[in-house]
């Protein structure tokens, strides 16, 4: 994660970094019970992006902040649990952005004020997920570094794309 946002510097995309990288430090705050996955991913629809769930996080944060400003806390938390978000969790992401962005700032790095290009936030993210990269060998099955197969994530917006190369933040 580290090696992400000093790539991000370079990249000139260190605001969308800091964003990704405290997402992926938390547990993923988009709820999805057994009992309404149909529900929840129909909620979290408005986020997601067809190009990168990375994008989908981002997408995320600008709702949230957004609405952090707009409404009280009791009105926030009520609207996260309609949306199918912890409101615990997106207060945990929260607190760690702000935490890493003052540590980020007394560093000397300078956060960018337009928005960032997707291939140099992907070649940030790049940077510290090398060993994430899969190629779509047959069907919903990806094959990874050193052997590794995996699948796509159900509530992922690419699920259903089926892209040919991918980047995975994680792989369980």
């Amino acid at each position: 994660l580290a090696r992400m946002i000093l790539q991000a510097r370079e990249e000139g995309c260190l605001k969308e970094i800091l964003v990704i990288v405290c997402a992926l430090e938390i547990q993923d705050p988009r709820e999805r019970p057994m009992d309404a996955q149909q529900k929840a991913d129909e909620a979290h629809k408005q986020f997601v992006d067809d190009t990168s769930d990375f994008r989908s996080l981002l997408n995320l944060w600008a709702f949230y902040t957004e609405q952090k400003k707009q409404l009280s806390h009791n009105k926030l938390r009520k609207l996260c649990h309609q949306r199918y978000l912890a409101a615990r969790r997106m207060q945990e992401w929260r607190e760690l952005h702000l935490q890493i962005s003052h540590q980020v700032k007394e560093m000397g790095m300078h956060l960018n004020t337009a928005d960032a290009a997707d291939d140099a936030i992907l070649r940030a993210l790049l940077s510290g997920l090398v060993g994430n990269i899969g190629f779509n060998c047959e069907g919903r099955e990806y094959q990874g570094s050193h052997g590794k197969k995996f699948m796509i994530f159900p509530g992922s917006g690419l699920c259903r794309q089926k892209p040919k190369w991918l980047m995975a933040a994680e792989i369980v």
